[in-house]
C-alpha cells in the first residue's frame, strides 16, 4: 500500500516541528513548492528525494509511502509458493525450468525485486549447464539475462548471504562458459570473515580448478581441505568428549575418545608424524578416564602413546615433510604453521601431576611414567 507522498511530507514535516519555511530553506526551494507538494499539486524532483528524506531521517521508501516490510512478507510467501509444489513432487516438468519461470512472473508484478532475483539465480545457471544442450541457439540471451540477474544483485543489495549466493553462481556459469579469468575475478572477492564464510571457498576453488583439468593443483589443494578439516574435527570430537565427561557421562566420553583415536589412526597411522597435534587427540583424555575408574594398565598406556605424540611432534616440528598416504602425499609442507608448540620436560610433568591420575598416582607403573620424563632430551 501507498500513501501519497505529499500527504507523507505534510505529515514528516510536522511531526519534527518545521514549519513550511523552514523545511523549503532547508531544501532550498520556495515555500509554495512545499505547498503544492503537500496538497497534491505537484511532486517533488526525482533530485530532491534524498535531501528531503535526510532531513527527515527517513529512507528513500519510507519517504515515497511504501510499506517496504509488508511487501517483502508477501514476496516471501510468494517465493515459498513456488517452491512448495517442487518439494511435494507435484511438477510434471523440469522443476528449474518451471521455478524460473513463475519467478519471471512474479518479476512483472514486483520488477527488479531481489529475493525474487536471487531465488531465480540458481535456476537460470542450472538450466544453462543442464538443459540446454539441444538448444544451443538459446544459451547466449540466457547467459546474457543470467549475468544481469547476478549484477544487478551485486549492484543493489546490502544482504551479504545474496551477495555472496550471486558470485558462487557466477562463478559456477564462468566454469561452465569457461571464462576462467572471469571465475577468478568472482572467486577473489569472496571476503574471509572473522565469523568463518557464508559459501565455502575451498568447494569453489575445487570447482574452478576440476573445470580447468589442472589435476596437479586440484590434488595438492583437496590434500589441504582434507588434512585442515581432519585437524578441526579431531579437536572438535576431544572436546565433545570433554563435554560428557563435565555432564558425568563417562561412557559417553571414552566412546567419544575412542572414536577420535580411530579417525586418527586411521587418516595417520601410516606417518611417523599425523597432520593433528598431540592435544587433538583423545589419548590424554581417555587415559584420564581410565584413572578415574581405576584402570591403571589403561590409563599408562594410553598416557605413554599422548607422551609419543609429544615426542614426535618435537621431532618433526619446524620440518619440511613429505607425506605417504595417497590422502596427503603430494603435500610438502612447514609444520611450524599447524605444529608450532615443542614440549620441553615441565609440559610432561604438568600432565602428569593432574588431579585426575590423584587416586592412582603411588602405583609403581604410573610412577615409572615420572621416572621415564627425567631421562627426556627436552629442556
Amino acid at each position: 500500500m501507498q500513501i501519497p507522498i505529499g500527504q507523507k511530507i505534510r505529515a514528516l514535516r510536522r511531526e519534527r516541528d518545521l514549519t513550511q519555511e523552514e523545511l523549503a530553506d532547508m531544501l532550498g526551494v520556495s515555500v509554495q513548492a512545499i505547498s503544492k507538494w503537500e496538497v497534491g499539486g505537484g511532486l517533488p524532483d526525482i533530485s530532491q528525494l534524498p535531501p528531503l528524506a535526510s532531513v527527515f531521517g527517513v529512507s528513500a521508501d519510507e519517504l515515497l509511502g511504501i510499506d517496504v516490510a509488508n511487501e517483502e512478507a508477501e514476496v516471501q510467501r510468494l517465493v515459498d509458493e513456488v517452491y512448495a509444489p517442487v518439494w511435494r513432487g507435484e511438477i510434471e516438468e523440469d522443476s528449474q525450468v518451471y521455478m524460473f519461470g513463475k519467478y519471471r512472473e512474479l518479476l512483472k508484478r514486483y520488477p527488479g525485486n531481489l529475493n525474487i532475483l536471487s531465488s531465480m539465480l540458481g535456476n537460470g545457471v542450472n538450466i544453462y549447464s543442464f538443459q540446454l544442450d539441444d538448444k544451443p541457439e538459446e544459451k547466449p540471451a540466457l547467459l546474457e539475462e543470467v549475468e544481469q540477474i547476478a549484477n544487478t544483485i551485486l549492484t543493489r543489495s546490502h544482504d551479504v548471504t545474496q551477495i555472496m549466493g550471486a558470485r558462487f553462481w557466477l562463478l559456477s556459469l564462468y566454469c561452465e562458459t569457461r571464462d576462467y579469468d572471469k571465475a577468478e575475478e568472482q572467486l577473489a572477492k569472496f571476503p574471509v570473515g572473522t565469523d568463518g564464510e557464508v559459501y565455502d571457498t575451498k568447494n569453489m576453488r575445487s570447482r574452478l580448478l576440476s573445470s580447468k583439468g589442472d589435476y596437479v593443483a586440484l590434488q595438492k589443494h583437496n590434500s589441504e581441505n582434507i588434512a585442515q578439516e581432519a585437524y578441526k574435527l579431531l579437536q572438535e570430537m576431544e572436546q565433545l568428549g570433554g563435554v560428557y565427561v563435565g555432564l558425568k557421562r563417562p561412557d559417553d566420553a571414552e566412546t567419544v575418545y575412542h572414536q577420535n583415536i580411530a579417525l586418527y589412526e586411521l587418516l595417520f597411522g601410516g606417518e611417523e608424524w599425523g597432520i593433528a597435534a598431540a592435544t587433538a587427540v583423545a589419548y590424554q583424555s581417555l587415559s584420564m578416564c581410565c584413572a578415574r575408574r581405576g584402570d591403571i594398565d589403561g590409563a599408562v598406556a594410553n598416557l605413554e602413546k599422548h607422551f609419543g605424540l609429544m615426542l614426535n611432534g618435537n621431532a618433526q616440528c619446524g620440518k619440511i615433510t613429505r607425506r605417504t598416504s595417497p590422502l596427503f602425499s603430494c603435500m610438502e609442507q612447514d609444520l611450524t604453521g599447524m605444529v608450532s608448540v615443542y614440549y620441553d620436560k615441565g609440559d610432561f610433568l604438568r600432565v602428569l601431576g593432574y588431579p585426575a591420575y590423584d587416586a592412582i598416582r603411588d602405583d609403581p607403573r604410573f610412577r615409572a611414567l615420572y621416572d621415564w620424563v627425567e631421562t627426556l632430551g627436552v629442556d
